[in-house]
């Protein structure tokens, strides 16, 4: 009768323990998803998509969106958003005037085109394109 109460008792501490163990992944599960999808809430479901779609593509430069006015907004991860934007707006023919803060100068045929970059996300910029003849996707 005495092993039969030992066994039972080791069983009893056996299954609380595996109790805990099972709690305590389920609690870090849902802490995960939590986070997730807090972080998708905050940055927006289709700028995930376009930080995915950046990082598992050979693109430097992705086009974002279009605003009212017809400017348009470029998403890039590179270390150097500012060299790889006077490289593709020279090889459209625009020339590098000057830097004045965030805002970039270009002229070509007589036309200004004023290009901002903002850090927008960790390792992601955001190039912000009048509506000019240019696009710096690719």
């Amino acid at each position: 009768m005495n092993e039969t109460l030992c066994s039972a008792v080791k069983y009893k501490h056996m299954w609380k323990s595996w109790k805990i163990v099972v709690i305590s992944v389920l609690a870090v599960i849902v802490l995960v998803l939590i986070g997730g999808g807090l972080y998708i809430n905050n940055i927006g479901y289709n700028n995930v998509k376009n930080m995915y779609k950046l990082y598992t593509s050979d693109q430097k430069v992705i086009f974002v969106e279009k605003d009212d006015d017809g400017n348009r907004q470029y998403l890039t991860r590179v270390t150097e958003p500012d060299e790889l934007l006077k490289e593709r707006m020279k090889n459209d023919g625009w020339k590098f005037i000057r830097q004045d803060g965030a805002g970039y100068f270009f002229e070509k045929d007589n036309q200004e085109a004023i290009i901002t970059i903002k850090k927008w996300n960790h390792k992601y910029f955001i190039y912000k394109v009048p509506n000019v003849t240019v696009n710096i996707e690719g």
